[in-house]
């Protein structure tokens, strides 16, 4: 999610991935600015690879002034031998250019990916609440308990409940079981196809978590094939995250995986699928490559049969958010962060190239299982929204006024989806404050987060340009103040009304802070403070 800005001269600038993968750190994505190119104003190139391994670019600026661009796969220790009549096809680059800043990128980025990329089945289609097993229980689930809170997603309005890490085999933990697709019958006694069924009752979809590419070596599947670890006896000393990746090079291999994943979806109950995978490969050059192309046509083979199936692409969170990946999954979740303030920061990283419809963001526990940090329910909602909306906590251990509004949450997010989804989106950073957009035609949803609290605040502006020309009624969402668990009033419920050129220009928001305590004419800043505004047309000029 860190954005790295490098002035371009002689001096060759390379960002490169040898992880195996696209990877967390080095995205295939770049953006060439002119230097007075601003969010909103001047040309700005982008770049962004089809593919999901390991890749290289580089810019440079040649002795004759021009900018020299190279991008594809990564050429550390790639060979390919090619026998006659045979072709090699590279991935190619989508390429694009504005004139309105990173934002306008962005827009066109969103616009390439929704019309081309994406599978043609979810491109403009609704994507559902989901509710998420994985930070309310972990590893320890029970039929039971998995109900209970299915009971309590159906009753704040969630639509989708996905069944995390913990169901099958020997999984207790991380380090067993991986491999082995068959349901815990001590954990599930009805198994996957009679839990989804009673999820299905109460009026919910089902999902499940799996993770094909890998496997434990305390697996079944391990210890009748342990020549199907991708590596082979050279890297059984080399684990990571207890795990191996399996040899997707291998036609048999991908075979096993096309069948159990099939067996699964063929059930019928199955509506969405989080595919994960949980660490780098040790594969290089030719290797790594024809992983890659093994991935896609196992996804292929799975996926061209189960086009209504929701795929969600997971790779610890963000290891694998790339265009390749999007040929297949609609959606990514992006980062194991859910961290809110982090995730204003994750979010507008990639934003930048995909549009909100791919981005999976959901509101999570307090203290954050990541950061440990505690943040307002209000912004962890306001930030969720900005993209893909779910839930990612154990809802029997909030509050009634805390699931009161979760479950207003998921009805203002129901309300205004297609905005959030599908709308264009912009982003417009200042020192203390950042505000994300999307907007339809006649209706724009701006989220304004506060980077800092300062004890004597100054009046607050916000700017949203580049709205369709017209009158606009502005109106914040209403909307709670926490102090971790505990709801302490109500913020202030704005109204105004104002054309698009005053909006441009920016809005005074109400003083932060009176010193006095939180009142009904006051708003709460600081790092943990946001503020959602509905900008509704009401005419044109």
């Amino acid at each position: 999610g860190d954005v790295n800005r490098t002035p371009i001269n002689r001096t060759e600038t390379v960002l490169e991935s040898r992880t195996g993968f696209s990877s967390h750190f080095v995205h295939p994505g770049f953006y060439l600015m002119n230097p007075d190119a601003t969010d909103s104003f001047g040309t700005v190139m982008g770049w962004n690879l089809i593919y999901s391994g390991n890749h290289y670019a580089s810019v440079q600026k040649a002795e004759n002034g021009y900018t020299r661009v190279m991008q594809g796969l990564s050429p550390h220790q790639f060979r390919w031998t090619l026998q006659p009549g045979e072709d090699f096809e590279s991935p190619q680059v989508a390429l694009t250019v504005s004139q309105e800043g990173r934002n306008g990128c962005a827009r066109q980025f969103h616009s390439f990916v929704t019309q081309h990329i994406v599978p043609a089945y979810w491109a403009r289609r609704e994507r559902p609440v989901v509710l998420n097993s994985w930070e309310g229980f972990g590893f320890d689930i029970q039929e039971d308990r998995l109900l209970k809170l299915a009971d309590k997603g159906a009753q704040v309005g969630c639509e989708c409940f996905v069944l995390d890490d913990g169901w099958f085999s020997t999984r207790d933990h991380d380090a067993s079981g991986l491999g082995d697709y068959h349901p815990n019958l001590k954990k599930l006694p009805h198994g996957i196809v009679g839990l989804a069924e009673r999820i299905q009752e109460k009026g919910l979809q089902f999902g499940l978590w799996m993770e094909p590419e890998g496997v434990n070596a305390d697996s079944d599947l391990f210890r009748a094939h342990p020549d199907w670890v991708l590596g082979g006896a050279d890297a059984l000393a080399y684990p990571s995250r207890n795990e191996y990746l399996l040899d997707y090079t291998r036609p048999e291999v991908r075979d096993y995986v096309v069948q159990q994943v099939r067996d699964l979806l063929d059930s019928g109950v199955i509506s969405y699928v989080k595919w994960d995978m949980n660490r780098h490969s040790i594969a290089t050059g030719e290797k790594a490559h024809r992983y890659i192309l093994g991935l896609y046509e196992v996804l292929h083979r799975i996926f061209d049969d189960h086009p209504e199936v929701l795929l969600e692409g997971c790779a610890s969170g963000g290891n694998r958010t790339d265009l390749g990946i999007y040929s297949f999954a609609p959606q990514i979740w992006i980062s194991d962060n859910t961290d809110a303030l982090d995730r204003q920061r994750i979010q507008a990283s990639y934003a930048r190239f995909y549009p909100l419809s791919c981005l999976s963001c959901h509101v999570s526990q307090i203290p954050n299982a990541q950061t440990g940090r505690m943040m307002d329910l209000s912004t962890r909602g306001n930030v969720a929204f900005f993209g893909v909306f779910g839930l990612e906590l154990n809802l029997s251990e909030l509050s009634p006024e805390e699931l009161e509004e979760v479950e207003e949450q998921v009805r203002f997010y129901k309300d205004h989806r297609q905005t959030f989804q599908q709308g264009n989106w912009a982003c417009y950073e200042e020192k203390d404050q950042t505000v994300f957009c999307a907007s339809l035609e006649e209706e724009t949803m701006a989220g304004v987060f506060y980077h800092r609290h300062h004890g004597s605040p100054k009046a607050t502006h916000i700017q949203v340009p580049n709205l369709p020309k017209g009158n606009y009624r502005v109106q914040s969402r209403s909307q709670s103040v926490w102090m971790g668990h505990k709801r302490l009033g109500e913020e202030v419920n704005i109204k105004m009304e104002a054309s698009h050129r005053a909006l441009a220009a920016g809005i005074t928001l109400p003083i932060s802070s009176l010193g006095t305590g939180i009142t009904a004419s006051t708003r709460v800043g600081g790092e943990d403070g946001s503020l959602l505004l509905s900008l509704q047309k009401q005419s044109k000029e």
